[in-house]
């Protein structure tokens, strides 16, 4: 695993996506019902400023009223990035792109790529955020219709710093995507140029994650990597010459074959096995499998701890 350390400064202003209204969805419910107030009425009983800043969307902001985006923005931006460049097909970029080769990018991005911290703050220098007002149009049965979009911003030459952690494999595709941020930025109204950005990679961790995050939630994921790491060295320190593995291999099968007349069996135990069209270890191993010996009809407790002891010499279990 790779874990990339990324600072990123914002080329142009980027919009906040949080609503501003904390009570969003019950607000919505009120708006549908039979007895609400038409746009025109609330205008005129509270004033637009009022209804115009209930209708713009913000930036989520930190205890100390710090702007910052969220850990699954990023990924966002990286999905929309990816799936832009898949449909570059034919040009020169996509045949140095590795993007276009990843199926199920949604997937891969969504189970591999982790970004990190949570909170991800904007480092705005000071700068006052500001507000973008566009036209919105849409199509729509009853005609076109237009509406008035209203959003916090972040000004030009903000930054951000965070963490993307990786398999190996996927290192280069992740530069890729954050290279297209120059083109196509995070947030909303991407398709003007908000929110382009250019970065710079400030480290490269291999096989460990250098991320400082609050309360030790990162522990965890530490101790996942560690988990895995040594696994692999485990694995690779236990490796035995063919020869080896094949004479092992080849005494596993020999003892499948040995017969139960050979287990020093209680006579009633041996009985019911035979009865069961048992007549060797591999087949009492097989049915174990299938139906559990315990189910075998006739056999009693002790005659299940008898099957039990015999088989343990021989390095099987049965349940």
């Amino acid at each position: 695993m790779k874990t990339i350390t990324v600072k990123a400064m914002f080329l142009e202003e980027s919009l906040g996506l949080s609503p501003s209204q904390k009570d969003i969805y019950a607000q919505f419910i009120a708006s549908n019902a039979p007895d609400a107030k038409t746009r025109e009425e609330e205008i005129a009983e509270r004033g637009e400023d009022a209804v115009t800043e209930d209708k713009r969307t913000v930036f989520t902001k930190d205890t100390d009223g710090c702007p910052m985006f969220y850990d699954y923005q990023i990924k966002g931006f990286f999905k929309d990035s990816c799936g832009a460049l898949q449909r570059m097909k034919g040009e020169s970029i996509a045949k140095q792109s590795n993007s276009p080769k990843m199926r199920s990018y949604k997937k891969i991005i969504d189970g591999t790529i982790f970004v990190y911290p949570r909170h991800i703050r904007i480092d705005t220098h000071g700068e006052e955020m500001g507000i973008c007002e566009r036209p919105l149009r849409a199509s729509t049965p009853q005609g076109e219709r237009i509406a008035l979009a209203s959003s916090e911003t972040v000004p030009a030459g903000s930054e951000i710093t965070f963490q993307v952690m990786c398999p190996d494999a996927y290192e280069d595709v992740v530069r890729e995507w954050l290279d297209y941020g120059a083109f196509r930025g995070i947030s909303q109204w991407r398709n003007s140029g908000k929110g382009r950005f250019t970065y710079d990679i400030l480290r490269v961790d291999s096989d460990h994650i250098k991320i400082d995050l609050v309360d030790g939630r990162i522990n965890a994921k530490e101790r996942f990597i560690n988990r895995a790491t040594e696994a692999v060295n485990s694995d690779a320190d236990s490796k035995e010459p063919k020869k080896e593995r094949e004479e092992k291999a080849s005494s596993k099968s020999k003892k499948k074959t040995v017969a139960l007349e050979d287990l020093n069996l209680k006579a009633r135990t041996y009985n019911v096995l035979k009865k069961g069209n048992l007549n060797t270890i591999e087949d009492v191993l097989n049915f174990d499998n299938q139906f559990h010996l315990s189910s075998l009809t006739g056999l009693g407790k002790s005659s299940f701890n008898d099957v039990a002891e015999a088989f343990s010499r021989f390095g099987y279990t049965v349940s």
